[in-house]
């Protein structure tokens, strides 16, 4: 059979001896070697429309309908130019339309593949995605979008489950829906993000809540999003069971946005949505959950979240449905919130209302500045936190020190926090052991105590007074009298003032002696495993030397383990913190220990130079080893 051949579609159309059952080929869509390559068959086929790229409308009534291979077409078959100047919106869409018309749900065979070769893309309209066509570049695409609203939009309102049963339904494109393999870059080039959103995936506000439609068990992958309001928007309505690997979104205002605040008939949704191998750079909020009810599952593995304001925020929950899940697994999280300058404002890896979530953050490090707290809620929650087996750095000035000791957790209103495992380097001088808080009997900083409320400590171990989950306290050389007070680095902290006897000077004319205080703690369970630590953060203490002792006692009151540690660190200008001596590994047993501060003054100057003192707050831990 005999080939017509042409250097263009304009020269194929308009060509008068073309004949029903011609084969042509163009080496060209407007030029020859411009991308847009393709066979046609001639025919008289009345049915079909010209759409610039399938079919087009030629001399004698006739139709030149294009021959497709592999399942695919590219968009400059159907005119797109990719140069960054023409507008190529309706090219892509019309790619789209034909791809996805050659599908249907009882035929799931064929690829459907529309492939962008590389160049630049002018989008000034929506996109509308099908389920039956999947995206796969060519070459390094960008696409340039002037769409103040949605780029690329995945709706399947159209679509629902045959009656048949759950593994002959065609429920979706099964695959990759987007492979940017050869590079697929989407950025906003408006001046101003505005309304921007890079890809909408499901339905908004599903007006049949009946309906079967959904998006489940495909993937998105080598996806870059930069510039836009949302990057990508989840409408958690049959949604699951989907894989986003090495999207990249920077300098979005969001880069994933959950759900809509006005849709409540959100169901079956949110089950295992993988992150693989992301990254999500400079944003105000990496995620946003924008729904009243729990809605979907986020895994993270093996993804960076680098210099955001805000990484996990949802600011209502009304606490229905099932328990959800957010898991972060050898991941990098570094210099959250350090954009911002209002606590205020959302900041941290967690912030406010995630009631009924399970989060887990397991083998990350984690790199954060001291100016904010990386979980917080400014209202009583019930989630349950997992630090495991995660490097935890801080660093910046000492003058932005907010509380060393609690630095990662906000507030006594998060429940069932625990955190294991963890280590954290030196680094401007704190050096921190994070406890398994659900297992810490001992954990007072003096916050629960009323401001003003004041103690008589005694000399006797025996009838000592409890002073938060101390049970004894006793003095040397101290006034009788210590009170609480509202001095502390910590937020919203607390401290107990002690003052010196001055009556009753030093030991020893003031050489190699001085003031010491013992407090003991009640009894606490031990478990195999188990290792003991001390901190406190202290004030004002003029001393040549202050060593801080720990004393272990089993059941039997035997002393079994004892350790000092003699070298404080600053972290401010006023404030130290002591670091936390280790014992060994407990066995199962009832342990009591006793902590005991000695400030030793090595010249005599018969007086004292700091009347007064702070110790604030003082932790006995138990740390799960």
């Amino acid at each position: 059979m005999e080939i017509k051949v042409f250097s263009s579609v304009k020269e194929m159309k308009e060509t008068k001896e073309l004949k029903e059952g011609d084969v042509c080929q163009t080496l060209g869509y407007y030029k020859m070697n411009d991308g847009g390559e393709a066979f046609y068959i001639i025919t008289s086929d009345n049915e079909i429309m010209d759409d610039g790229g399938s079919v087009h409308n030629v001399l004698n009534g006739l139709k030149a309908k294009i021959i497709i291979k592999n399942d695919s077409v590219n968009v400059k078959q159907f005119g797109a130019k990719a140069d960054g100047i023409y507008d190529d919106s309706e090219h892509i869409q019309n790619a789209i339309n034909y791809m996805s018309s050659k599908s249907s749900f009882s035929d799931y065979s064929k690829s459907n593949m529309v492939l962008l070769n590389a160049g630049i893309y002018k989008i000034t309209k929506t996109i509308n995605l099908s389920l039956f066509t999947k995206l796969k570049t060519m070459g390094y695409v960008t696409i340039e979008s002037y769409v103040n609203g949605i780029v690329f939009n995945l709706t399947p309102e159209n679509y629902k489950y045959d009656n048949k049963p759950s593994y002959e339904r065609y429920n979706y494109q099964f695959g990759e829906l987007i492979n940017g393999y050869a590079g697929f870059r989407v950025i906003n080039k408006l001046h101003e993000k505005g309304n921007s959103i890079a890809f909408n995936l499901g339905i908004d506000s599903p007006h049949d809540i009946n309906a079967r439609y959904n998006i489940s068990k495909t993937a998105f992958k080598y996806i870059t999003i930069n510039n836009f309001s949302v990057g990508i928007k989840i409408n958690p309505y049959n949604f699951y069971l989907n894989t986003f690997e090495y999207i990249y979104m920077e300098q979005n205002k969001y880069c994933i946005v959950v759900g809509n605040a006005n849709v409540n008939n959100y169901k079956d949704s949110g089950e295992n949505i993988c992150w693989k191998n992301c990254w999500f750079a400079g944003a105000e909020i990496v995620c946003l959950y924008n729904t009243k009810t729990q809605a979907i599952d986020f895994s993270f593995d093996e993804c960076s979240f680098d210099f955001n304001n805000c990484l996990f925020y949802s600011p209502y929950n009304d606490n229905t449905g099932s328990t959800r899940r957010i898991t972060i697994d050898k991941s990098h999280i570094e210099g959250t919130s350090n954009l911002i300058k209002e606590n205020n404002k959302p900041h941290g890896i967690l912030y406010e209302d995630f009631r009924g979530y399970i989060i887990t953050i397991i083998g990350s490090r984690i790199l954060q500045t001291n100016r904010y707290h990386l979980f917080y809620s400014s209202k009583p929650v019930s989630y349950t936190l997992n630090l495991i087996s995660n490097i935890i750095t801080t660093y910046g000035s000492t003058e932005e020190f907010t509380d060393p000791l609690y630095t990662f957790i906000s507030n006594k209103e998060v429940e069932n926090i625990n955190i294991v495992n963890n280590s954290a380097p030196l680094h401007t001088g704190i050096n921190m052991k994070l406890s398994n808080f659900n297992n810490t009997i001992l954990r007072p900083d003096f916050r629960d105590i009323e401001s003003g409320k004041s103690f008589n400590l005694n000399k006797s171990t025996i009838n000592g007074v409890q002073i938060g989950d101390f049970k004894q306290g006793y003095f040397n050389k101290l006034n009788a009298k210590c009170v609480v007070v509202n001095e502390s680095p910590l937020k919203d902290g607390k401290s107990i003032k002690f003052t010196i006897d001055t009556n009753n000077y030093w030991d020893r004319n003031g050489r190699d002696a001085g003031a010491s205080i013992q407090l003991e703690s009640k009894k606490i369970v031990g478990c195999a495993g188990d290792i003991i630590g001390v901190a406190a953060i202290v004030k004002n203490m003029n001393y040549n030397t202050m060593r801080i002792t720990l004393k272990c006692y089993d059941s039997e009151e035997n002393e079994i383990s004892s350790a000092v540690e003699n070298t404080p660190m600053p972290i401010s200008k006023e404030w130290k913190v002591t670091p936390m001596p280790r014992f060994f590994k407990l066995v199962p047993g009832t342990y009591r220990f006793k902590v005991n501060f000695t400030f030793i003054q090595a010249n005599n100057q018969n007086t004292v130079n700091k009347e007064s003192f702070y110790i604030g707050a003082l932790l006995l831990e138990k740390i799960n080893g």
